[in-house]
């Protein structure tokens, strides 16, 4: 990834956060985990975790609903020519970075 790609995907983790943190789903922990952002900085995807688990389709189906508000906090925080459109994705890889230890401590 190139280092203006990284600097924007950076920033795009800050401002997702705190708009995730500022609005909160009740009863429910969202923790970014990364954002990865396309070669020419209009889209990015915004990986996810949510704690209850069983709660995440939900979740996600909420965020998906404020991406239009998630840009418009971004716009008032970013100052970029392209405002990059957001998709919001639970994070497979860290869920399975945690089965894997499980099973490594069963061995």
């Amino acid at each position: 990834m190139g280092e203006r790609k990284e600097k924007v995907a950076s920033v795009l983790k800050k401002i997702a956060s705190s708009f995730i943190q500022k609005n909160s789903i009740n009863g429910v922990l969202v923790t970014v985990t990364k954002v990865t952002v396309s070669d020419d900085l209009k889209n990015s995807t915004v990986f996810i975790n949510v704690f209850p688990e069983d709660r995440e389709k939900k979740t996600l189906e909420d965020l998906k609903k404020m991406e239009k508000e998630l840009r418009w906090y971004a716009k008032s925080h970013l100052s970029m020519k392209f405002l990059p459109s957001f998709e919001f994705e639970i994070d497979c890889g860290t869920k399975n970075e945690q089965r894997i230890n499980e099973l490594l401590g069963k061995v």
